[in-house]
């Protein structure tokens, strides 16, 4: 019962990128007005870095969830390898849950400052 507030959290933050309502990251240093070229770069950079840390982060934990299932059908009836194989899928979860937390929040700050910076929004 103690975990059902986090995970209503999570709910309402993981369900809105699964259905594309809103998109992990999107690219708004197109929207910038009145950037030169060098912020344009700079912003574009840090864009590719979050998204290639995103993705490679949301494939590992995934690798981790299906090295976690192999350990626990492999496991047999040996209560420490099945102990460790749940701690590891609950660790790919929990990974693969701030990933999208932070995801979410990225996006939600990206467009509140390109929302901020346009003219006439």
């Amino acid at each position: 019962m103690k975990y059902i507030i986090p995970i209503f959290v999570l709910m309402f933050l993981i369900v809105p990128l699964i259905v594309r309502a809103q998109v992990p990251f999107t690219n708004y240093c197109t929207n910038i007005p009145s950037a030169n070229t060098y912020s344009q770069n700079l912003c574009t950079l840090i864009y590719n870095i979050s998204t290639f840390i995103f993705w490679g982060g949301l494939a590992f934990a995934v690798i981790m969830i299906i090295v976690g299932g192999i350990q626990y059908i492999t496991a047999g009836s040996d209560e420490e390898k099945v102990k460790g194989a749940r701690k590891t899928i609950i660790n790919g979860l929990i990974g693969a849950a701030i990933l999208f937390a932070v995801g979410f929040l990225i996006g939600m700050i990206s467009s509140t400052i390109s929302g901020l910076s346009s003219p006439g929004v």
